[in-house]
């Protein structure tokens, strides 16, 4: 589905301006997610959610690690002993978290075990709505996201390092939230009507 007309479109792309000054009801690109664009530049972001000059996917299509994997395994591990009360512990039996899904990421395909963990980089438009976050979903908001990555990843050794050295201070997250929630296209609702308009499984003329 293509999706457009953001708020970032229409600044970016489109010269639209920014608001005159805080509150004064002008209508026009947010000052704070103009900076959470710089900041997404410059912090690198942008190296994997790929922008140039003429467009925006805001993704490279390729597969990269950040330790989310890594988290992931670490939940499912077996600890030695658990304590029921005071100076009572039980040896368990069974995983702390029982994993219903596992995903390697491009391992899977490859075999490789460099590829161990390395999921594809999702486009950021609309993602203000498309939580919760992550291959796993086991991020639940966008600031958290940022957080995420301001604390260096999931901390898996062989994690992509560009995403083990992002220093982002407080008012840079909040900046870059404020980015990515003008992402979202001012179409959503026909996209999402248009994409459960034909029943799943059936195929229209064509065979398409």
């Amino acid at each position: 589905m293509l999706s457009g007309d953001s708020p970032f479109d229409r600044w970016y792309f489109g010269g639209e301006e920014l608001p005159i000054q805080k509150g004064s009801g002008a209508e026009g690109y947010p000052a704070l997610a103009a900076r959470g664009f710089a900041v997404f530049q410059d912090k690198g972001c942008a190296a994997c959610h790929r922008i140039n000059d003429s467009s925006a996917l805001f993704t490279d299509g390729q597969f990269h690690n950040t330790g989310t994997g890594y988290l992931r395994a670490g939940r499912a591990l077996r600890p030695p002993s658990v304590q029921l009360a005071p100076g009572i512990f039980v040896v368990p039996t069974v995983d702390a978290e029982t994993e219903t899904f596992t995903d390697d990421g491009r391992y899977e395909v490859t075999g490789r075990e460099a590829d161990k963990w390395r999921y594809r980089t999702p486009s950021l438009r609309n993602v203000a709505l498309t939580g919760p976050y992550m291959h796993d979903g086991s991020i639940a908001t966008l600031e958290a996201v940022v957080a995420f990555y301001a604390e260096g990843g999931g901390g898996d050794p062989t994690q992509d390092p560009r995403t083990q050295s992002v220093q982002l201070t407080q008012s840079d997250q909040d900046a870059l939230v404020a980015f990515l929630k003008t992402l979202t296209s001012s179409h959503v609702d026909a996209l999402v009507s248009d994409a459960r308009s034909v029943t799943i499984g059936e195929r229209t003329a064509g065979g398409q």
